[in-house]
């Protein structure tokens, strides 16, 4: 796993809305993305999730977004209240855009998020947080702890 490369796509936030759409473009809100690109992302995500699930059973959702144009992000998301959906409460969130010159990266860190976050003293560990940039630490030496 390249963590430069985690590290420069990487974006982390405590978000403070409860319903899932409002949820997701809050954890976009602040890139440097168009406002109607904006609701695309929001819209393929809900779209993509009515048909197929990225729902873990632990409280994660990792749903994802193709891009268009050159792009690999990662969004990472707690938010302190449950937000329903499915009948099933979700505390965290790893939203994924990427295009296609980014399918392995994609494949791997979702394989790489997936494993960190069955682990439950890790999900507790950011669940405690308050600050952004915490989210950012806790995963990166969850990843350096898989890779020893």
């Amino acid at each position: 796993m390249n963590i430069d490369f985690l590290k420069e796509n990487l974006h982390t936030k405590i978000l403070h809305t409860a319903q899932l759409n409002q949820v997701l473009m809050e954890l976009i809100e602040d890139e440097d993305i168009e406002k109607e690109d904006k609701e695309k992302i929001i819209n393929n995500v809900l779209e993509r999730e009515s048909v197929m699930s990225m729902q873990l059973k632990n409280g994660v959702f990792i749903p994802r977004s193709k891009m268009e144009n050159k792009t690999f992000k990662i969004f990472i998301g707690i938010t302190k209240d449950d937000i329903i959906h499915k009948d099933s409460s979700i505390n965290i969130i790893i939203l994924f855009l990427y295009s296609k010159e980014y399918e392995e990266q994609y494949i791997e860190l979702l394989a790489y998020m997936i494993r960190l976050f069955l682990w439950k003293s890790l999900r507790d560990s950011i669940s405690e947080v308050e600050e952004d940039e915490e989210i950012e630490d806790i995963i990166i030496k969850g990843i350096s702890e898989i890779e020893d």
